[in-house]
């Protein structure tokens, strides 16, 4: 999910809002939902609800957002509610705000524009095997606001469960953490 790329989405300010994506089978693909990272005109009001990934697809994550220090925009409101999977490579949500791959070194940062990540909401998500249930990799200089992770089940993780740095407001209740 896209909206707009740097100074072309700055400039336009129009942003992704008001999807809602229900009752789907995932076959493939890399993530049921990746956000960004070209998000300069701003995502909120997302909902997925109700949906499967097939048996045998390993999708990286449940939910991915992405973003770096040029891209500006914002991510709000975005809820996830009774997703099963079996399998995910990495885990069920992923937040990184460090997202530059190639460009880090060939292109210079002219113009720094952070991305506010506010209310991401997970309820009644049920998996078999990944490495993590949450991790988020925020920004120092402006940290990510109010995640809740509700009756949220990886069964088997291969590595830390909830691994998250530069967050605020983060909760994960009614959740069975030993899974």
């Amino acid at each position: 999910m896209k909206s707009g790329r740097n100074p072309e989405g700055w400039r336009l300010k129009t942003p992704t809002k008001n999807i809602v994506i229900r009752n789907c089978e995932i076959r493939d693909g890399h993530q049921l939902l990746a956000v960004g990272s070209e998000l300069s005109g701003g995502i909120e009001n997302i909902y997925v609800n109700n949906c499967t990934v097939l048996p045998n697809e390993k999708l990286m994550h449940l939910l991915f957002i992405k973003t770096n220090e040029r891209m500006g925009g914002y991510v709000k409101n975005i809820y996830f509610s009774k997703i099963k999977a079996q399998n995910v490579k990495e885990g069920i949500l992923g937040i990184d705000t460090d997202v530059l791959y190639q460009w880090r070194n060939l292109v210079p940062t002219k113009v720094k524009k952070l991305t506010p990540i506010t209310n991401v909401y997970l309820s009644h998500i049920k998996a078999e095997v990944g490495q993590f249930v949450s991790k988020i990799n925020g920004n120092p200089e402006l940290p990510i606001q109010t995640i809740r992770l509700k009756d949220v089940h990886l069964k088997k993780t291969t590595s830390t469960a909830i691994q998250n740095k530069y967050v605020n407001d983060f909760s994960y209740t009614n959740s069975d953490k030993s899974e």
